[in-house]
């Protein structure tokens, strides 16, 4: 009976100093078409989910892995006067991805002490009319990330990449695995099997016979050269690119924080397959070069090297990202570009935002690079 009373105690003990949390339930059905009443039910429905007893105490950046979404948490101090609007909102995770009118309605509820009810409301990303992403956000009183810092309001911010069906995951899976596959067979046939030729000629003329007269040496090459050459293959890798936009964006929220360096740097290095992009240029230059009415231009266009375009790859598309992330005023000019071709609901709020001019200026330096290198 001892036993279980002192158990008893330390389990009160334990409770007192600990926060709990549940793991993360069910996402709800995404809307099919988001108006006023939808976009805020929707976010009302993942406010269920992700809150204070759902997240680990301390994280800023969670991710679920069980639903693949990412959550951002930013305790802002409530002031009566706000001097750098900019900067107030700079420091919220995921505003990159906010409507203009919802960073004034944010703006108005941390500084004018007025209800936070018009920020809680959701948003759709789509790619022309495909839908590659939504999120939510709402902001709560009091410290949900620490829970003992006073006058504060956490807000809270949901990424949740677009869930494609079955059928379309399966018609990706293929077309990946045949590309791979043609990888292969280009690389067994126009390679190995070609250097096991050079070997079994150089066995027949008896040429790996020791001598002291003369050395030679055969540099076989790139294989990796074999593959940027072919223009249906890069356009294979483009046209991958451009229908998984939703990791992108993913890739890109990830990285505007450092509070999760795993996800930070995963970011970095998928970003880097908009390589892909550059060696599509690269292939267009050398087949407009091999033309007989090559453009004059094309004369002057010197042999770039792959490997170049790849860590300038990297540095453009995650490090610069990370740079430009750093830079209020930069990020606004976003947020105009995401809203260029919005759609508003009835109350006057953008519920669906086009990512077709960002992804074009995100993806088109990086095309010109064998250009102006």
């Amino acid at each position: 009976m001892s036993s279980t009373s002192s158990v008893c105690r330390l389990c009160r003990i334990s409770l007192s100093h600990c926060h709990l949390h549940r793991s993360s339930g069910r996402l709800p059905a995404t809307p099919i078409q988001l108006d006023y009443n939808a976009s805020k039910q929707y976010a009302a429905d993942l406010q269920q989910i992700y809150n204070r007893s759902a997240i680990p105490v301390g994280n800023m950046y969670y991710r679920d892995s069980a639903n693949f979404v990412d959550v951002m948490r930013t305790l802002v101090k409530v002031s009566s006067t706000c001097p750098d609007r900019l900067q107030l909102l700079h420091d919220i995770l995921g505003t990159p991805y906010f409507p203009p009118d919802l960073k004034d309605s944010v703006v108005s509820c941390i500084c004018s002490r007025r209800s936070c009810d018009a920020v809680a409301r959701s948003w759709q990303f789509q790619l022309m009319t495909t839908p590659s992403s939504i999120v939510a956000a709402w902001i709560v009183d009091g410290d949900d990330i620490l829970g003992h810092i006073h006058d504060v309001k956490t807000v809270y911010v949901v990424f949740v990449p677009a869930k494609q069906g079955t059928t379309w995951r399966w018609m990706k899976f293929i077309f990946r695995s045949l590309v791979a596959l043609a990888i292969l067979r280009r690389l067994v046939l126009d390679y190995l099997v070609q250097i096991w030729r050079l070997h079994t000629s150089l066995l027949c003329l008896n040429a790996n016979s020791p001598s002291t007269v003369a050395e030679y040496e055969i540099d076989l090459g790139d294989p990796s050269l074999l593959i940027f050459y072919q223009p249906w293959l890069c356009t294979a890798f483009v046209v991958d690119i451009w229908i998984s936009c939703e990791y992108i964006g993913l890739a890109c929220i990830r990285l505007c924080q450092t509070y999760d360096m795993p996800a930070f740097c995963i970011s970095i290095l998928y970003l880097g397959r908009l390589v892909w992009c550059s060696y599509a240029t690269l292939v267009a230059v050398n087949k407009a070069c091999e033309h007989p009415w090559r453009p004059r231009a094309a004369q002057s266009w010197l042999p770039t090297n792959s490997n170049h375009l790849s860590i300038m790859a990297y540095l453009v598309a995650g490090v610069l990202t990370f740079l430009q992330s750093l830079w209020p005023r930069l990020v606004e000019i976003y947020t105009w570009l995401f809203a260029v071709c919005g759609t508003y609901d009835d109350a006057g709020q953008i519920v669906v935002m086009d990512v077709i001019v960002v992804m074009l200026i995100f993806v088109l330096p990086i095309c010109g690079f064998p250009l102006f290198h």
